[in-house]
């Protein structure tokens, strides 16, 4: 399932519609939505990939739970939420119990999480998922909780809604521990044993993306072939007061790398994800404002 937001002009910052699959309506323009046929009785499971490359997603089927099984391809403890925030590139993979399900029609909505606080706007992407009972089978019902769960919170206490309780990633469990010899290696290249500590601190100050008040600059040689020509002097950029610098970090191949990603001082004012390509990563702890 793909979640991707659609404008009709460029100049338009929010989008007006979220498109599942391609496939969403705009102004009540009866654009067809996605619909997902499923039986009751049969196993049901769904991938959920966040395609945008901006808006921070707010993803339910109103009415019933998502088991979550994988993240981004690693299999987790099961985990049972209502809700699950998706930033762009994100991948979940999650069950439905289709014995807690009755015969009809249930909505799936896609909301965005807008400015700074991320304040639930109201949803602007539908689909709809068709449950048929072919065999008659009864319907369970859920426990009643006064809360919701919602998965992927950024803080301890978003949204601030009393009738939300946050799970974040860290709270998630691994199934099973992945092993180093199912990675593959560059042939050739030597390892090592050492560990490095890395503090990254991303955020806007005076307005400017940047990493640790660097911002980024293209080289004027391939970093690749000819990484030695590359000019990494950054020393005239602080965390306050930014400068332009093609600003890199020399990782050895083998070795545990740690890297703490802060988003402090006083261009912390956006909520942004953070990619990280290439690379497989374990999130060993988060920490939340008070």
């Amino acid at each position: 399932m793909d979640l991707l937001y659609a404008n009709v002009k460029d100049e338009v910052k929010s989008p007006n519609s979220i498109l599942i699959n391609g496939r969403g309506e705009l102004k009540n323009n009866l654009a067809p939505l996605e619909i997902f046929y499923v039986t009751k009785g049969d196993p049901c499971l769904f991938r959920l990939i966040g395609v945008g490359s901006m808006h921070v997603l707010l993803f339910s089927i109103p009415g019933l739970k998502l088991n979550v099984t994988e993240t981004d391809g690693f299999e987790i403890v099961p985990t049972v939420v209502d809700k699950i925030i998706i930033y762009p590139a994100e991948r979940y993979d999650f069950e439905l119990d289709l014995d807690y399900a009755e015969e009809g029609i249930y909505n799936i909505t896609i909301s965005i999480l807008s400015s700074h606080k991320l304040t639930i706007q109201p949803p602007i992407g539908l689909g709809f998922l068709n449950v048929s009972n072919s065999n008659n089978l009864p319907a369970k019902d859920y426990e009643q909780n006064s809360k919701s769960r919602v998965l992927n919170c950024p803080f301890k206490t978003y949204p601030h809604e009393e009738d939300v309780s946050c799970v974040p990633v860290n709270n998630l469990k691994e199934r099973g521990i992945v092993k180093d010899e199912d990675f593959v290696a560059i042939e050739g290249m030597q390892e090592s044993t050492e560990t490095a500590l890395h503090f990254l601190n991303f955020g806007f100050p005076k307005g400017k993306s940047s990493i640790n008040g660097r911002i980024f600059r293209w080289p004027t040689v391939s970093a690749l072939t000819q990484p030695s020509e590359v000019d990494n002097d950054c020393s005239k950029c602080t965390d306050e007061d930014t400068c332009h610098c093609s600003h890199s970090l020399n990782l050895k191949t083998g070795s545990d790398i740690i890297m703490v990603l802060l988003n402090l001082g006083t261009g912390a004012f956006i909520s942004h994800p953070i990619h990280m390509h290439g690379h497989t990563y374990k999130v060993l702890k988060m920490e939340f404002p008070k």
